[in-house]
């Protein structure tokens, strides 16, 4: 089943490329009735096809640079051979609308023979110039097969042909013209040739987004590892729970699972407890307590009963067995192998890359000696994770390398097909997460008694232990009949509301065992990029998305910002509030539920049932509440032009 909208992405972002399309379109369809017509061609016309950086087909780049001077005329050798060589092929790729791959290779070696390093790139420019039935626009081999492995990855029935970068166009082309509606207007239908640039930016785009929220996450995570308790404060709305879940996933997995198969959330149900606190909520809940039940003979009797916290520390201490192979011997083998090599100047050669080594013995691919300047090393640890099924760091574009070198390892060096099971006892560490959302909302001193000491980072572990209220009842063969303590591998995230009244209620003594982290509405504007976060199918398109932020900001702006030099009174904000009070994007995601007749948002809906009652709140007993609601909707109507009339004017 396809996850990529190919129509929905040119839909989206033909009207950003239009204007190079158009001028695509007049400089390929010049050259072709050049050739067409047997006219002759004018210096001008070759100086803008083989020599100018860009010629309305692609920009040249370094490795596609044509060069001319004394000691490198490269464009002047190709103008020998212009009309003798280079053109008879053209002309009859034209002709059949087509090159084969004979003819490809040969004009590829002829442009090559003119210049002092191979010029691949600026060969598969001068052909995507006469050929845009066949051809892309991306004429940098590297930017096609990363796109190609993208669709590979995305779409199931994406199957490209071996072969190289002619024979995987034409079926790029194929494929898109079958499947995408090129609908604007135009007088030749090549619109499929810049198409694969635009999912080049697009994927690229993604990835982009995708580390930021990587690089975010880390940024939590790395707190949470710090204090082992943190909380997340912010304004309504602004996804805390949904944050502390993804930071739950990052700590338990390594990363964030946008879908999570079966077994999977198994394993983060009994890694991840979440609880909300209110205020009947106590220890008998939370630690533990005296519950009522009927004995043999129909009596109601007490006994005592673990809470849900200490149930969940009972399952953070119960080791588990991992799973051991001869991996380490294997690798010091062949790394043993390379050294050997490297002595005699040889590289080892794995999938698409000549391996060294590092100074820390990792695999290393370097081209420094060329315009790319890039290096990139892999460790073991990389590759161990990667045989075993972990995520391993690098991912994403360096996952098919490592899994190369496992089939390496494999093929030569006779590792297993699967991580064996063995009974060493070595044991693992797995870390548990426990999520307290609404944490200010309970009588804290009431809830935790004794654990103010215990969840102490300082005091985790058995240096911790505290006897309970109820230790007398605590059975002999229990884990905790010594006392209670948090394990070390106990993580607790609470999240809570700046705007609550109780949060007054939570003393230093709690307050100095958390790390606190402000979510701001700005920060959870993030989710609003993340399918994640609207469901599957329901995200809706670049342009939508910025309409949301704009109103967003702008209500936000009015509720509070920070004070600008001759600041006009009518941007002055709403007297009284502050930025805890903003909007946070969990509102607005609200927004799939209320739909028009032509399927565009609807606003007013959003706005009439859960903005302006949640804003009347706030403003409750000020003296202005009226008038400020009247400006606060105005703020609200600015970006995305509605009426509380129902006016459809923003008919996006």
């Amino acid at each position: 089943m396809s996850i990529l909208d190919l129509q929905k992405i040119y839909e989206e972002r033909i009207d950003d490329y239009y204007n190079w399309y158009q001028n695509y379109e007049q400089t390929v369809s010049k050259y072709i009735e050049i050739v067409k017509n047997g006219k002759e061609w004018t210096n001008e016309d070759l100086h803008q096809l083989i020599y100018a950086q860009s010629n309305g087909i692609a920009n040249s780049g370094q490795w596609g640079t044509i060069y001319n001077t004394d000691k490198n005329p490269e464009y002047d050798n190709i103008l020998k051979k212009w009309a003798t060589e280079l053109l008879p092929i053209i002309c009859d790729a034209v002709k059949n609308r087509g090159i084969t791959t004979e003819q490809y290779n040969q004009f590829k070696n002829i442009i090559t023979s003119c210049c002092k390093k191979e010029k691949k790139l600026a060969a598969n420019r001068i052909l995507a110039a006469f050929l845009p039935d066949e051809l892309t626009t991306t004429v940098h081999e590297r930017d096609f097969f990363y796109v190609e492995e993208k669709l590979a990855e995305k779409l199931t029935d994406y199957n490209p042909p071996q072969g190289g970068w002619l024979e995987k166009n034409k079926y790029f082309k194929d494929y898109c013209n079958d499947r995408v509606n090129f609908n604007r207007p135009s007088r030749y239908p090549w619109q499929s040739s810049i198409f694969n640039w635009i999912l080049r930016d697009y994927f690229k785009e993604v990835e982009k987004q995708e580390i930021n929220i990587i690089e975010m996450m880390e940024s939590y995570v790395n707190l949470l590892n710090t204090n082992h308790n943190l909380i997340l404060t912010g304004a309504p709305g602004t996804g805390k729970t949904y944050l502390a879940k993804q930071i739950a996933q990052r700590m338990i997995f390594g990363e964030t699972k946008k879908e999570m198969t079966g077994e999977e959330q198994k394993q983060f149900d009994k890694q991840c407890g979440l609880v909300q606190f209110h205020p009947s909520y106590d220890y008998t809940d939370f630690v533990e307590g005296l519950r009522p039940k009927q004995d043999d003979n129909g009596n109601v009797v007490f006994e005592r009963k673990d809470g849900v916290f200490k149930k969940f520390c009972k399952k953070a201490i119960a080791k588990e067995t991992t799973e051991e192979n001869k991996f380490d011997e294997i690798w010091d083998k062949f790394i043993a192998d390379i050294r050997v090599k490297l002595s005699n100047g040889e590289l080892t050669k794995i999938g698409n890359w000549e391996y060294g080594l590092s100074t820390k013995d990792s695999l290393k691919y370097s081209s420094i000696n060329t315009p790319s300047q890039y290096s990139f090393t892999i460790t073991k640890k990389n590759i161990l994770d990667t045989y075993c099924g972990r995520q391993a760091r690098p991912s994403g574009a360096f996952q098919k390398d490592m899994l190369d070198i496992v089939q390496h390892l494999k093929q030569t060096y006779n590792l297993s097909d699967k991580p064996e099971q063995t009974d060493s006892g070595d044991k693992t560490t797995k870390q548990y997460v426990f999520i307290i959302d609404e944490i200010n909302r309970g009588e804290i001193s009431k809830i935790f008694g004794e654990l103010f000491f215990s969840i102490d980072p300082g005091y985790r572990g058995t240096d911790g232990k505290v006897k309970t209220q109820y230790q007398n009842l605590i059975d002999e063969d229990d884990e905790f009949f010594d006392g209670f303590y948090v394990p070390e591998n106990v993580y607790i995230i609470g999240t809570m509301n700046d705007i609550d009244r109780s949060v007054e209620s939570m003393d230093f003594a709690f307050r100095r065992r958390f790390a606190f982290k402000e979510v701001t509405a700005e920060d959870s504007q993030k989710m609003l990029d993340t399918e994640e976060a609207w469901g599957k199918g329901e995200k809706p398109d670049n342009e939508t998305i910025k309409t949301i932020k704009d109103i967003m900001d702008s209500l936000n702006d009015k509720i509070w910002h920070k004070k600008e030099e001759n600041e006009k009174e009518e941007d002055r904000c709403i007297e009284g509030l502050s930025s805890a009070y903003h909007i946070g994007a969990s509102y607005f995601l609200k927004l799939k539920n209320y739909r028009k007749d032509n399927g565009d948002f609807d606003y007013d809906k959003l706005w009439k049932f859960h903005l302006e009652g949640l804003l009347r709140e706030y403003l409750r007993g000020m003296p202005n509440a009226d008038d400020d609601i009247i400006k606060l909707k105005e703020a609200y109507d600015k970006s995305n032009n509605t009426s509380t009339n129902g006016s459809d004017s923003n008919n996006r």
